[in-house]
């Protein structure tokens, strides 16, 4: 009977796409002759008192109804408008429709019920998400919310468990950031809006995967200290568990059964943040002139949360914003979408700037109709005055598009609007702004590969200029790191860089997405620095400004885990950068030079520009100049003794194979200017 229950549901589940109308009458007779088929074999199975497969039975009867109320909501609002499923409003679904999803609580709970407290975490916490998926559905939030927290209490402690793989971990975080969104969902449509914030900024940046170690900026020292203590404490253990003779393997056991609840119960409280610290945080990012936004885009629907001051208070809103299926169709696994794209971009031996081009201008408007159309919108319609910050938490892949270059309306990139800062999350903000830079002119540390012209190839052309622009501009000090200061160790490179607060690096970066701690940056013809080495590293020495211009320096990890910032920027905040300047994707070495001289020019000038401020100013500047405009200023260069000649002379064979638009300019595509972003502290200013 369960067999046959299960055929009939298949044929059920076909049948939805290609329905074209009337979805629960063409299936009517199928839904109920497989309800009825279930509901006799539990009775059955109930008879003979078997839990595990009374709990199989209820479970498969949660999912026919839930599938049964998929049909006759599709009734309900028409097939055209299957969105309205995940993004529920009021009154859409008839009386039949609700006795459906009720009728899968009912059954859900059953299944949980006779699983009980001892059946494997994972089954309970998929069956309560499946409950609390139907009061979505239903609109009952608080219900909703209820559930879906029981479900995270339980996803938690899996997050402090060493003894699971890479892969398996990387699974279970991805659930719990599902979780955590749609728990985040509900909270907002609740009207809760200050906790929905908590709970979808807590869930960023808290955990790198178990290779890298604990990175929980929410964390307070003397905490962070216990969970690095015992976790260090449980792989001694369970290492010593694999011989075949363990001396007290019981207590043994038992320590690492004790390690694990602690580690849980911690756990459980750095993902809860209470709304009061929240408001508390935003207090200290937030100035008259500054936005945050927060994109929600979880499985159930799309929420943007945004913050700003007013009269002296922190005020929090939400606006609707699309939701995590037109977010995976249009920037993750759409053919044409931003990450297909990127990803068949990178594959390729012989790669075209203008296939990214094309990738970037078609996410740049996807971003645009997702959730910043909207949210400009209900800014105009608040009549705020206007904000020139926009403070931004991405969420999981956003983080890796040219937000920079989003489309808005008049025609303009958001970068016209706003300066924009990159936050992994509000507390790494708060934590950032609160560091104190130093107090008199910052030394500057740059690391190059320290190649000559006619270096092999694999070093980045231009490489020189890029040095001695910077170089030769500095008011304080300047030091080059020799090759002798980074061929030993990690720790040699850190001591070499230590009485410096601003570092640059120049030169080749890769990001490694299925293993972000084996990215690296090379800084040296022979040296790497990895991101594990990074972190294993520690908290000293301190910069104020860490500038990556290398290529895919700001990625992260998001496909594995995502909503983990994994990256360059969140490494060097980390071990206490008040900020990170970082690129999104491969960028061209010609234009990035011009762009780090005029960075540099705009953080020293007597202006006062914080760091934001600055980079956006050289992306303007990038993106307007005229080509021929740039051969007088390398010339002038050259005259104030900023370049040698050969180093000019470099620059100059560069433009005349570089060209230009049809308007004139030199660098008009978001492809050379859009991929640049500032993480950290929002208003970092450098000392002259």
């Amino acid at each position: 009977m369960i067999e046959a229950a299960d055929r009939l549901s298949h044929q059920i589940s076909t049948h939805v796409s290609a329905t074209a109308g009337n979805a629960y009458g063409q299936n009517e007779a199928l839904a109920l002759a497989a309800v009825e088929h279930l509901l006799e074999a539990r009775g059955l199975i109930s008879e003979t008192y078997d839990p595990a497969k009374f709990a199989q039975t209820s479970e498969r009867l949660g999912k026919t109804y839930k599938l049964i109320a998929r049909l006759s909501s599709l009734d309900d609002i028409g097939i055209d408008d299957v969105s309205r499923l995940y993004q529920p409003d009021a009154g859409h679904l008839s009386d039949r429709t609700t006795g459906f999803l009720r009728s899968a609580i009912e059954h859900y709970k059953d299944s949980l019920w006779a699983h009980g407290e001892y059946s494997y975490k994972r089954t309970r916490e998929g069956l309560i998400n499946e409950i609390a998926e139907e009061y979505v559905q239903l609109r009952e939030w608080d219900e909703a919310i209820t559930h879906f927290e029981k479900a995270l209490e339980i996803g938690r402690s899996t997050q402090f468990d060493v003894t699971v793989w890479r892969d398996e971990f990387a699974d279970l975080i991805r659930w719990f950031q599902r979780l955590t969104e749609c728990a985040a969902y509900s909270y907002i449509r609740a009207g809760r809006c200050i906790e929905g914030l908590a709970y979808a900024d807590n869930s960023k940046a808290r955990l790198l995967i178990k290779f890298l170690g604990l990175n929980t900026f929410e964390a307070p020292p003397e905490e962070r200290a216990k969970i690095e203590a015992l976790r260090k404490e449980q792989k001694q253990i369970e290492a010593s568990l694999v011989a075949p003779l363990v001396i007290n393997r019981r207590q043994q056991v038992e320590r690492v059964v004790a390690i694990r609840e602690e580690l849980s119960a911690l756990a459980g409280k750095l993902a809860v943040p209470d709304a009061r610290s929240v408001i508390d945080r935003l207090n200290q990012l937030l100035d008259d002139d500054t936005l945050l936004i927060a994109p929600i885009l979880s499985s159930l629907g799309g929420e943007t949360v945004f913050a700003y001051r007013h009269s002296e208070q922190v005020e929090v809103r939400h606006v609707r914003s699309k939701d995590a299926h037109f977010f995976n169709s249009e920037i993750i696994e759409g053919r044409q979408s931003w990450m297909q794209r990127y990803g068949q971009y990178k594959e390729r031996q012989k790669k075209s700037g203008s296939e990214l081009t094309e990738a970037i201008y078609r996410s740049s408007k996807a971003l645009n109709d997702m959730f910043l159309g909207v949210l400009l919108e209900e800014l105009s319609r608040l009549r705020l005055p206007a904000k020139s910050k926009l403070l931004v938490v991405p969420h999981g892949a956003l983080a890796r598009l040219p937000l920079a270059a989003a489309r808005i309306p008049e025609g303009k990139h958001l970068l016209d609007q706003f300066e924009l800062v990159f936050l992994p999350s509000i507390q790494i903000g708060v934590r950032a702004s609160q560091l104190r830079p130093a107090d008199a002119c910052s030394p500057l540390a740059i690391a190059n590969i320290n190649g000559s012209p006619d270096a092999p190839d694999g070093h980045p052309r231009f490489n020189r200029a890029e040095c001695a622009l910077l170089g030769n501009a500095a008011p304080g000090r300047v030091r080059y790191l020799a090759r002798r200061d980074v061929e030993d160790d990690i720790s040699a490179t850190l001591d070499a860089l230590a009485e410096s607060r601003i570092w640059h690096f120049s030169s080749h970066g890769r990001f490694e997405e299925l293993a972000p701690e084996r990215s690296f940056i090379q800084i040296s013809p022979d040296s790497k620095i990895t991101l594990g080495q990074l972190h294993a590293a520690g908290q000293q020495p301190r910069p104020d400004l860490v500038v990556l211009s290398s290529c895919e320096s700001g990625l992260f990890d998001t496909d594995d885990l995502p909503n983990e910032f994994i990256g360059w920027p969140t490494a060097f905040l980390e071990i206490g950068a008040k900020g990170v300047v970082a690129t999104q994707w491969p960028v061209a070495s010609l234009p990035t030079t011009f762009l780090m001289a005029r960075l540099y020019d705009a953080i020293w000038s007597s202006d006062g520009n914080t760091v934001p401020q600055a980079l956006r100013s050289a992306q303007l500047w990038l993106r307007d100049v005229m080509a021929s405009d740039l051969p007088p200023l390398v010339k002038g260069w050259v005259d104030d003794q900023r370049l040698n000649s050969a180093e000019a002379e470099e620059l100059l064979e560069g433009l005349k194979f570089s060209g230009s638009a049809k308007d004139g300019r030199a660098f008009p595509e978001p492809i050379y200017w859009a991929g640049f972003a500032y993480f950290g502290d929002p208003g970092l200013r450098l000392k002259r």
